[in-house]
């Protein structure tokens, strides 16, 4: 309960700090565990934030020699291939992990222990997924940012729009089924 009223959580927030409650059972250090908990979690968040800037940046492969890019560009002339991209060569990629890591303000967010940091984490491995065209497994890491928090609801449109505009209606309707399925189960 706030100043605005009642407070309400979706199911899945509470079988996520249900480990929480159980430590706090068992141990008087389970503050310092659940810290050490939620810095991890912060770490995965700069790490696929940066896997997906990588994704994003990514320059296209050059070739060793002048006689191996003539074959490669006949070759793909002929099979009217796109262009090959190297994740690993980007130095804009680069540039946003050292401003993640050097971010003094953002280093200490994850000292707060909010449930933001948890579902911020969840959305990011979904859109990863759906970058890395897995709509379904993406479908299933936005099922779980949605029981932590149920303003995660607001970015499903976008999120199935571009899974039925990128894979069509029968994986659309796959993922409404993973998503709709999970939140049943979980309550």
């Amino acid at each position: 309960s706030s100043n605005l009223g009642p407070c309400f959580y979706p199911a899945g927030h509470l079988y996520h700090y249900l480990a929480a409650y159980w430590l706090h059972l068992q141990t008087e250090d389970a503050e310092y565990i659940i810290k050490f908990g939620h810095l991890v979690i912060h770490s995965l968040t700069i790490f696929f934030i940066v896997k997906m800037a990588y994704i994003y940046f990514a320059e296209e492969k050059a070739s060793s020699s002048n006689e191996q890019k003539k074959k490669q560009d006949k070759k793909k002339v002929a099979k009217k291939q796109e262009k090959e991209y190297d994740e690993t060569l980007s130095s804009r990629a680069q540039m946003i992990a050292f401003i993640l890591v050097g971010n003094k303000g953002d280093r200490s967010y994850w000292s707060s222990m909010y449930n933001d940091e948890i579902m911020m984490l969840y959305m990011l491995i979904a859109i990863y997924y759906m970058l890395r065209n897995k709509p379904l497994i993406g479908s299933f890491w936005v099922t779980m940012a949605l029981g932590v928090k149920a303003g995660v609801i607001l970015l499903l449109p976008g999120l199935l729009g571009q899974i039925q505009y990128n894979h069509g209606t029968i994986k659309l309707l796959l993922s409404i089924a993973i998503i709709v399925g999970f939140q049943v189960i979980a309550a």
